[in-house]
């Protein structure tokens, strides 16, 4: 009966392969973090539409208009869960 020696578990810092690795880590990390910033672009740029100004506070009567409004379509899992003037707070949620 043969034994093999079992490949080493430990991490070499200092290995080729490792260096290689952690530039692809920092690669989608980069990549995971602009997610939620491009979805920032797209709601600042929609937040006039996100929060329509109304005569007062009647907030029921901002929400009706928000759902209305149908160009908002696109980007609407974005924000349809929150207030208008709250059209930012899913960015804030992917952050925490």
């Amino acid at each position: 009966m043969v034994l093999h020696n079992p490949p080493p578990t430990g991490i070499d810092c200092n290995d080729a392969d490792y260096k290689k690795f952690r530039v692809v880590v920092v690669l989608f990390i980069f990549v995971y973090q602009s997610i939620p910033m491009s979805w920032m672009i797209l709601l600042y740029q929609a937040r006039a539409q996100l929060d329509p100004s109304t005569s007062g506070n009647d907030h029921r009567l901002a929400l009706h208009v928000r759902d209305n409004d149908h160009s908002l379509d696109a980007i609407r899992f974005l924000f349809n869960d929150y207030r208008c003037e709250k059209w930012w707070f899913e960015v804030a949620e992917m952050y925490r």
